[in-house]
C-alpha cells in the first residue's frame, strides 16, 4: 500500500509539472500569455521543490533508520500518528522491521549467553584461536587444566605446554596427542585433540583438552590386577607341588621328632625322583622369573630406514623347513610400491616372528594351512599378518595381551605382551581381531 500511494503520488506531481511546464511555455512562446506562462513555470518549479522535498524525507527516514540499525540503537520508533497516510504506512513499515530484527538479535543474544555456558559447563577445556594467535575462546576447564588465571594469546599457552605445536601436528596426524603438565610437585596427563574450521574467511583452530589421569590410572591398576593374578596363579602352581613334594621326603627320613635310622635302597630312589622333580619346578620358576625380566626389560628402539618387503622375505628363510614339514604355505604380498619404513629391524624382527610362530602353531593340526602378510602404506605403514587357523575365542581375545596369559601347555604368556610393548614404542599399535574357524588377523599400525 505504501509503494503504491508514493508511485501514484510521484507521478502526479511529474504530470502536473509536465503539463504546467508545457502550457507555460507555449504561452510564451506564442506571446499571447507571456505573463500567465511565466507564472506557471514558477508554479510548476514550485511543484518540483514540493517533489524533490517529499522524496528527500523519505530518503531521509530510511536513511536514518538504517543508521540506527547500524549503530545498534533498538529503541529507534516512528511515531505513526498525525503524519500523512504515506508517512504513516512507511513509519509502520519500519517499525515492523526495526521489531523483527530488535527480536532476532535478543535470540541471538540468548542463543549465545546459553552456548557460552554450555562450553563453561562441558567437562573438557576448549580454546579456540585465530591464525594471529588471538584467543577467540577459552573455557573455565580449560584455565583450569592449564592452572591459569585468564590467557588471552596462544603465546600464553605455549609457555605453559612448550612444546604444543608439535602436539598440534601429532594430533592432525593422529587424531589426538598426550602429554604431561608438571606444576606444583604434582602432574597431570592430558590428551588434546585439535580441528580447524573457517568462519568469515577467519582461519580458527579448536584445541580440546581432557584430563586423562584418573582413565589411565584405571587403566594400570586393572592390568596390574590382571598381572598379580597371572602371577600369583603360575606361582602358587609351581611351589604347592614343591611344598607337598617336601613334605613327603621330609616323611622318609623323620617321623615327628624322630629321625629314621634305616635308609633303604628304595628310599633313596624316591628321594632322588623326588629331588629331581624339585629340580625341574624350580627351573620352571626360573623361567618364568626370566620371562617377567624380559617383559619388564626392552631396550630403546634403535630406528633407521629398511625395506619393508625385503626384510620379511629374509625372514621367511628362517621358517621354510618348518613350513614345508608342516604343509604350511605362507605368503608375503609385494606391495605395489617398495615400503620403507623407519624403525628398529632387530624389534620390529622380533614382533614379526614371534606373530609368524604363533600363526604357524595354531595351523599345525591343520591341512591347507595358509599364512598371509600384507603391507600398506598411506597415513600409516599398516601389516596385517593374517591365518586361516582355528582362531581365538571372542571370550579370551582381550586377554591374549595380558602378560603371562597363555591357552599353550608349554608357553610363557609373554610373547604378544612384549609385541605390543615394541610396537608402542615406535608410537604404534598392535591390534587382533578373529572369526573363529575362519581367520585370525594381528594389524600393526606404525607412523612414518
Amino acid at each position: 500500500m505504501f509503494y503504491k500511494r508514493i508511485y501514484f503520488k510521484t507521478h502526479l506531481y511529474i504530470l502536473g509539472i509536465v503539463l504546467l511546464s508545457v502550457v507555460g511555455v507555449l504561452s510564451i512562446v506564442s506571446g499571447k500569455a507571456i505573463i500567465l506562462g511565466s507564472a506557471l513555470l514558477v508554479v510548476s518549479i514550485f511543484f518540483i521543490g514540493k517533489l524533490t522535498k517529499m522524496l528527500n524525507n523519505y530518503n531521509y527516514r530510511i536513511q536514518h533508520f538504517l543508521n540506527a540499525m547500524i549503530d545498534n540503537e533498538s529503541k529507534l520508533h516512528f511515531p505513526e500518528n498525525k503524519v500523512d497516510p504515506e508517512l504513516r504506512n512507511l513509519y509502520s513499515t519500519l517499525n515492523k522491521i526495526n521489531k523483527l530484527i530488535y527480536s532476532i538479535k535478543e535470540e541471538s543474544k540468548k542463543n549465545e549467553y546459553f552456548y557460552k555456558e554450555l562450553i563453561h559447563q562441558i567437562p573438557c577445556g576448549l580454546i579456540s584461536w585465530d591464525k594471529k594467535g588471538y584467543i577467540k575462546l577459552i573455557n573455565d576447564e580449560a584455565l583450569r587444566l592449564l592452572r591459569a588465571s585468564h590467557i588471552k594469546y596462544l603465546h600464553q599457552v605455549e609457555q605453559i605446554i612448550p612444546n604444543l605445536q608439535c602436539l598440534i601436528k601429532e594430533s592432525i596426524e593422529n587424531g589426538n596427542s598426550i602429554f604431561k603438565i608438571e606444576q606444583e610437585e604434582s602432574i597431570q596427563q592430558l590428551s588434546l585433540s585439535v580441528s580447524q574450521i573457517i568462519i568469515d574467511n577467519d582461519e580458527l583452530t579448536i584445541l580440546s583438552i581432557k584430563n586423562i589421569q584418573r582413565e589411565l590410572g584405571q587403566k594400570e591398576f586393572e592390568s596390574w590386577d590382571k598381572l598379580t593374578h597371572v602371577l600369583t596363579h603360575e606361582i602358587m602352581n609351581s611351589i604347592a607341588p614343591i611344598v607337598s613334594l617336601s613334605d613327603t621326603l621330609l616323611s622318609y627320613f623323620q617321623t615327628g621328632d624322630n629321625i629314621q635310622n634305616e635308609i633303604t635302597a628304595l628310599t633313596v630312589s624316591k628321594t632322588i625322583r623326588g629331588l629331581d622333580t624339585i629340580r625341574n619346578q624350580g627351573k620352571g620358576l626360573i623361567r618364568l622369573t626370566n620371562s617377567y625380566r624380559r617383559l619388564s626389560y626392552i631396550r630403546q628402539p634403535v630406528c633407521s630406514p629398511f625395506s619393508l618387503f625385503s626384510h620379511f622375505e629374509k625372514i621367511k628363510l628362517l621358517f621354510n623347513t618348518e613350513l614345508s614339514r608342516l604343509k604350511i604355505q605362507l605368503n608375503i604380498l609385494k606391495p605395489n610400491i617398495d615400503i620403507i619404513i623407519i624403525a628398529d629391524k632387530e624389534l620390529i624382527s622380533q614382533v614379526i616372528i614371534n606373530l609368524i610362530k604363533n600363526a604357524i602353531e595354531s595351523l599345525t593340526e591343520q591341512d591347507n594351512g595358509l599364512i598371509e602378510i600384507t603391507m600398506i602404506q598411506n597415513d600409516m605403514t599398516v601389516i596385517e599378518i593374517k591365518d586361516n587357523g582355528p582362531g581365538i575365542s571372542q571370550d579370551i581375545l582381550n586377554d591374549i595381551f595380558v602378560p603371562f596369559f597363555t591357552t599353550k601347555a608349554t608357553g610363557s604368556g609373554v610373547g604378544l605382551s612384549v609385541s605390543r610393548q615394541i610396537i608402542r614404542m615406535h608410537n604404534g599399535e598392535l591390534t587382533v581381531s578373529s572369526v573363529p574357524y575362519t581367520q585370525t588377523v594381528f594389524k600393526i599400525a606404525i607412523p612414518h
